[in-house]
């Protein structure tokens, strides 16, 4: 019942409708961990203000208050940061929340952790915004300022096990879809579910990536969707943004003008309750996706290489933590480095909680097989 309910509200959301009180009991316990997991809260009290019980409505008022808040500080912070970037002639656009956002009934109740900024030169987009008081965490790809994380990219996609290169080359071209300073929004749309997909393949997603594609594909009038399609079927992403589609119908009522194959009732109920369970970006200890996504016959060294990872980072990646600034120009202090990074690790979360982390890299085959056969059914 919960469940429903708070797919029903997300729903009314989207489409601009009023939630009327269900008959039924709601278990507003679990509907507020299910909403604080996929980072909604602010949808819950915007929809059911006029009925959450009085135990609840200050908890919740305190987080839609503080989602308006943070989103004011957070589109501020955003402006200044395009205009240094531009002020050293660097070209960028933000891609995904902030500008996505604005395609929602109230844009200021679409959270975000940072905002992403895709850039066309790494190093002068370094300069501009360290000498201009960001905090760096990672050099040529996070910063800080004023409790807000800023992540930099000059790329839109990768070559790993479920990016070829073909797909990965189509999204390097995002500067050709370029128009008077922003992203097509149609190139941006096969973004969104290309992004989605690689977060599935990973611990998971959560009902929020469906948001962001149900908000752009309800609102946004510039959509070339017999040009999405082509481009979804030439780049093999077809089957799986069929099942994005549908349960966006499914979901939220909101249908593409394409045809698309629908998905079948045991798993729907399926997809439903993993998605609504895991939160935001899925469970963080799904290992299994991961390992089950890189196609291995043997997972065991897939999970040996990822745990090596973990450990022994390599020289390259660690001279872009601030932390470890000692070892750049230094590749022979690499493992005194490891060794302080170990250190670093077990003083803020502990031996145990770093040794669980650890484990996280091993999971059974089991496991690994249970996931292959549900992401064949997202690719079917």
């Amino acid at each position: 019942m919960t469940t429903v309910f708070f797919i029903s509200l997300l729903s009314d959301f989207l489409n601009k409708r009023e939630t009327i009180q269900p008959e039924g009991d709601i278990n507003w316990e679990e509907l507020m961990k299910t909403a604080k997991l996929h980072e909604v809260a602010g949808i819950v009290y915007y929809q059911c203000k006029r009925f959450i019980p009085k135990e609840y409505q200050e908890s919740l008022n305190h987080l839609y208050a503080y989602t308006l808040f943070y989103y004011g500080h957070r589109v501020n912070e955003e402006v200044i940061a395009l205009q240094k970037l531009r002020d050293a002639s660097v070209r960028c656009f933000i891609i995904k929340g902030s500008v996505v956002a604005s395609y929602y009934p109230a844009p200021a109740l679409r959270t975000m952790g940072d905002t992403d900024i895709v850039v066309d030169d790494l190093m002068k987009a370094h300069d501009a915004l360290v000498i201009t008081g960001y905090t760096c965490k990672t050099k040529y790809a996070a910063y800080y300022i004023k409790n807000l994380l800023f992540e930099i990219h000059d790329h839109l996609a990768y070559v790993n096990d479920i990016n070829s290169p073909e797909l990965v080359e189509f999204f390097s071209r995002h500067w050709d879809f370029m128009k008077d300073g922003e992203l097509d929004w149609s190139f941006h749309l096969l973004f969104l579910i290309l992004h989605l997909r690689g977060h599935f393949y990973g611990s998971g997603v959560g009902v929020r990536h469906f948001m962001d594609i149900a908000a752009l594909t309800r609102y946004n009038e510039k959509l070339d969707w017999s040009w999405i399609e082509q481009k979804l079927k030439e780049l093999k992403l077809w089957k799986f943004a069929e099942k994005v589609f549908d349960l966006n119908r499914r979901w939220f009522g909101i249908i593409v003008p394409m045809t698309v194959e629908p998905i079948d009732e045991a798993f729907y109920r399926e997809v439903t309750e993993e998605l609504c369970s895991g939160g935001v970006f899925g469970s963080k200890v799904n290992s299994g996706r991961r390992f089950a996504a890189q196609g291995y016959r043997h997972p065991i060294f897939s999970m040996l290489k990822r745990a090596c990872g973990l450990v022994f980072v390599p020289y390259k990646n660690m001279i872009r933590m601030p932390q470890y600034g000692f070892l750049d120009g230094r590749p022979y202090l690499l493992a005194v480095a490891w060794i302080y990074r170990g250190w670093l690790t077990i003083r803020k979360m502990g031996i145990k909680n770093a040794t669980h982390s650890l484990q996280d890299s091993f999971v059974s085959k089991e496991a690994v097989d249970e996931q292959k056969k549900y992401i064949e059914k997202w690719n079917r």
